[in-house]
C-alpha cells in the first residue's frame, strides 16, 4: 500500500496539508462545531494510525506524536464546545 501511495505524495502531501487548514478555519470559525470537531477527531486517529503502521521507522518519537495529538483533540473540543454557547 504505501508504495502505490508513494507515488502520488507529490500531489496528497499538499492536499492533507490544505485539508488541515480548512479543518483549522471550521474549527475556528465555529460553524457546525461538533461536526467540524468529530471530522477532525476521526481524520487524525486514522492519518496518526497509518503513520503507526507504515511509518513508524521514520516518526522520531511516536508516544510523542500520539500524546500531542490528544492535546491537540481536547482543544478542537474544548472550542467546539465553547462554540455550541
Amino acid at each position: 500500500m504505501p508504495g502505490a501511495i508513494g507515488r502520488w505524495s507529490p500531489l496528497l502531501l499538499p492536499a492533507i496539508g490544505l485539508a488541515e487548514a480548512l479543518l483549522a478555519v471550521w474549527v475556528a470559525i465555529g460553524w457546525k462545531s461538533r461536526a467540524a470537531a468529530w471530522t477532525q477527531t476521526m481524520l487524525l486517529i486514522a492519518m496518526n494510525g497509518a503513520g503507526l503502521a507504515w511509518g513508524r521507522g521514520a516518526i522520531a518519537d511516536p508516544a510523542a506524536m500520539v500524546s500531542s495529538n490528544i492535546v491537540l483533540l481536547v482543544l478542537v473540543w474544548v472550542v467546539a464546545d465553547a462554540a455550541r454557547r
